[in-house]
């Protein structure tokens, strides 16, 4: 079997629950009285509840939970309040409450089971008993049985409804959010009539840590998912399944996409995991339990009745076995939840694997499921696989060596169960990787991309565990086709040359085409002949006639289907090593994730910062993103954002865009529509530019309520700058001047930490490229994006749209507009 799996992150363990170790010793400091009378507290209260079990030496696991100091928060403040002098502390014991599902299957024995919970009344304020609506009288009727007639139970016993629709980890989990107290206990329709009053105790005991805690828990290594006996001492598990006791403010405020074997609870303990520091999803231990009784029948959710007339399967099919078996790992085999994927990968080293192994780990740690290989580089390897494990940074990636015979690659691609996502590789011989992209073809089709990454990007993938399923699936649909512009400038030219071929393209087929100005002169020429490029095609286009910098730019690129993105760089621009990496990220998000990520407001990706905003009729402004956010207190200042400001010192322009600008373009210099000179969008300094191709794009922005994605990293860094040399735009000045304007618009390009001529041969560590200083490390919902107006100023979509269609009905009645142009300036 060949997985990857994500270790839970070994935290220093004192740091483990150190909010309650902390407490207990502040209240035990009240006196030395104290810490005798808690324990003849507990003792005697243990006697009166029927229960027993001394958790003083659960530490061993996990050193800092001590299990009999942090249940006895009560005790603790019963003997305070005996001392002769007052406490310095008054605090209240944590408000505990139970639910306990009733299904038909567990009816008739719910009557036994509150009498069960009745001595408990000291501890617990409330047992809450959710069923379904049709059970509800019978419920009530069991509960009028149950409770004694003398007013004894000092304690509330409530019904609530089972929300319909839901199978019942949902439902537990929806009733556990209504909850108000401090701490829920939650158990199963099996778990109810199965607990030892030992564990029983434990649970509905004021616990002093957060976590959730209860005998039954798993370990999950990639999808091998293993019972965990838990015993004396506390162990770390990635998720529990009822019973257990949970602090209710670890419980998520949304629903959450049931696991197809294991319910809502796996992926509740990856919820907790992720947003606690301890990095793990609950603690399983159980004195005096026979768990290996549960975990080898692998029964905790049996099929009822209920469940039967709902079509509801067994969530955790029997396995018979022994003692033994109950170890052994279990296998899940059906198909991850909508948002939960798998992936695979394969590479030809360990080092390589180290390499990659940011995105392996985020992605498990995100609850996907993760297969990878490494394939035997000599003819004479064993022929038998071995699975392996690497530990680096927080995580463990476990992986098998497979042999490059064409067999073991078909029974690799077997273990992973359903269709991956992806299938990522290495740069692995032709051979091998031709039989590979074969074999992934043959047997998920469509569905599944299959990723060759050559051997001198893989450190600087970390960005790709931020991409979705959806985004991997749709990885080779974007295809970028680069426009090089340039006149007589071989210096400038030659810069930009060298950017474009230190960049990262991650296999992918990348189209170049350099777009000559009639008056460049022979080493411009020699220069564009010479140049080699091992991306993809090249295309040489030298104009007759010299056009000047609009119809250059204009011409340089056009769509030639909905999946053609143009990046247009004018020669005195240098690129990031990165800016690919950025253009690949933010299309797969915004173009190729979610729907609710798609926008037609979205013209195109920035690779440069904004620095200063020129737009304003009265001058330049310096301008920071960051700075502005902050002020306008966004919760991310750091956050990308769209501005109306089209940029035309390196950026990607959308195919549907691009077109619309040729048609008004071709209509606005005609004066089809408006006068050649007149103003379209009023109040900008742009009016005043008389050869610049940017204004009309501009002008249609505002039209139209368009946006650019921009980049906002610290520090301006940014994916590309401009070296602001002389020409069609920029004049010859004193060299003072120059200088300075040039310190205006210049930016720090953004690189790795390490350079690659920096980095020493062999070394396989990989590289945080920067790429993630995001919000959440990831690309933001595009709802979730700032927006700038031309100004500079914050606005909404809605505001923009509204402007633009204000001075559309002005400028262009639909009544008089050609018809070809009725569609682009009347709707």
């Amino acid at each position: 079997m060949l997985k990857a799996r994500s270790r839970m992150k070994r935290r220093p363990l004192v740091a483990l629950f150190l909010a309650g170790s902390v407490l207990f010793w502040v209240l035990l400091g009240v006196s030395r009285s104290l810490h005798q009378n808690k324990h003849e507290t507990a003792e005697a209260r243990s006697q009166d509840y029927g229960v027993t079990g001394d958790y003083t030496n659960v530490t061993t696991a996990l050193p800092g939970l001590n299990l009999n100091d942090a249940r006895l928060g009560e005790d603790v403040l019963d003997a305070s309040h005996a001392t002769a002098n007052p406490p310095f502390l008054e605090l209240e014991p944590p408000a505990v409450v139970a639910i306990i599902p009733v299904t038909k299957h567990s009816l008739d024995a719910i009557s036994r089971v509150l009498l069960r919970f009745l001595p408990l009344g000291g501890l617990l304020q409330e047992v809450i008993l959710l069923c379904p609506d049709e059970l509800s009288p019978a419920v009530r009727d069991r509960l009028r049985d149950a409770l004694p007639d003398d007013g004894s139970a000092h304690m509330e016993i409530s019904v609530s409804t089972w929300l319909n629709g839901l199978e019942e980890g949902s439902a537990l989990l929806y009733a556990a959010r209504q909850v108000y107290a401090d701490r829920v206990v939650i158990f199963d329709s099996d778990s109810i009539t199965t607990v030892s009053g030992d564990v029983l105790s434990m649970l509905v005991a004021p616990l002093m840590t957060p976590l959730p805690i209860g005998p039954r828990g798993f370990s999950v290594t990639g999808d091998r998912v293993s019972c965990i006996e838990a015993g004396d001492e506390p162990q770390a598990a990635a998720f529990l399944v009822p019973p257990f006791s949970v602090a209710t403010i670890l419980i998520p405020p949304h629903d959450l996409s049931p696991d197809p074997v294991y319910d809502i609870w796996r992926v509740l303990g990856y919820h907790i995991a992720r947003a606690r520091f301890e990095g793990v999803g609950g603690v399983a231990v159980s004195r005096g339990v026979a768990n290996n009784v549960w975990c080898s029948a692998v029964q905790h959710r049996p099929a009822t009745s209920l469940d039967a007339e709902r079509g509801v399967q067994p969530k955790i099919k029997p396995h018979a076995g022994t003692s033994e078996d109950s170890a052994r790992p279990l296998r899940n085999d059906a198909c991850s939840p909508a948002k939960l994927s798998v992936f695979a990968f394969a590479f030809k080293s360990e080092q390589q694997l180290r390499s990659f192994a940011p995105v392996v780990c985020r992605l498990q740690h995100e609850g996907h499921m993760a297969y990878v290989a490494t394939i035997a580089a000599r003819a004479d390897s064993a022929q038998k696989t071995q699975t392996k494990v690497i530990d680096i940074f927080d995580c463990a990636i476990e992986f098998t060596e497979v042999h490059r015979a064409g067999l073991q690659l078909d029974s690799w691609l077997a273990t992973l169960g359903c269709s991956p996502a992806a299938v990522v590789t290495s740069e692995l011989e032709p051979h091998i990787s031709a039989a590979l992209a074969r074999l992934v073809a043959e047997k998920y089709g469509p569905n599944t991309t299959f990723v060759s990454l050559p051997d001198g990007d893989m450190p600087y993938c970390d960005w790709m565990g931020s991409l979705a399923a959806e985004e991997w699936r749709n990885w080779r649909k974007p295809q970028l086709e680069i426009s090089v512009i340039t006149d007589d400038r071989p210096a400038s030219l030659t810069r930009l040359l060298a950017s474009l071929s230190a960049a990262h393209f991650f296999g992918d087929t990348v189209a170049l085409r350099i777009n000559v100005e009639q008056t460049a002169g022979p080493q411009t020429l020699r220069l564009v002949h010479e140049f080699e490029w091992p991306h993809g095609p090249v295309f040489v286009h030298r104009r007759v006639i010299h056009g000047g910098l609009l119809p250059a730019v204009v011409e340089s690129w056009y769509p030639q289907s909905e999946d053609s993105y143009g990046l247009i760089l004018e020669d005195d621009v240098e690129l990031s090593p990165l800016f690919y990496a950025w253009i690949k990220m933010a299309l797969l998000h915004y173009r190729y994730g979610g729907p609710a990520d798609r926008s037609p407001q979205m013209f195109g990706i920035s690779l440069y910062q904004q620095k200063n905003l020129e737009l304003r009729p009265e001058g330049r402004h310096r301008f920071n993103a960051r700075t502005t956010f902050a002020a306008a207190a966004l919760p991310h200042p750091e956050t990308p954002y769209l501005s109306q400001i089209p940029c035309s010192w390196g950026a990607v322009y959308f195919p549907e865009h691009w077109r619309a600008f040729h048609e008004y373009l071709a209509a606005r210099l005609s004066g089809a529509a408006l006068p050649v000179g007149g103003v379209v969008a009023p109040g900008l300094r742009s009016n005043r530019w008389t050869r610049s191709w940017k204004k009309y794009f501009i002008e249609l922005a505002y039209l139209r309520g368009h946006v650019m994605l921009y980049p906002n990293y610290v520090g301006y860094a940014s994916l590309s700058t401009n070296h602001l040399e002389v020409g069609s735009h920029v004049r010859e000045t004193t060299p003072e001047a120059y200088e300075r304007k040039k310190r205006l618009y210049q930016l720090p390009l953004l690189r790795p930490p390490l350079a690659d001529g920096e980095r020493s041969v062999g070394d396989s560590e990989p590289i945080g490229t920067g790429l993630m200083d995001l919000p959440d490390a990831r690309m933001p919902g595009y709802h979730d994006l700032p927006v700038l107006d031309l100004l500079g100023l914050l606005a909404t979509e809605d505001v923009l749209r509204e402007r633009g269609l204000s001075r559309r009905e002005k400028l262009f009645p639909c009544a008089d507009t050609p018809a070809h142009l009725r569609s682009l300036l009347c709707e």
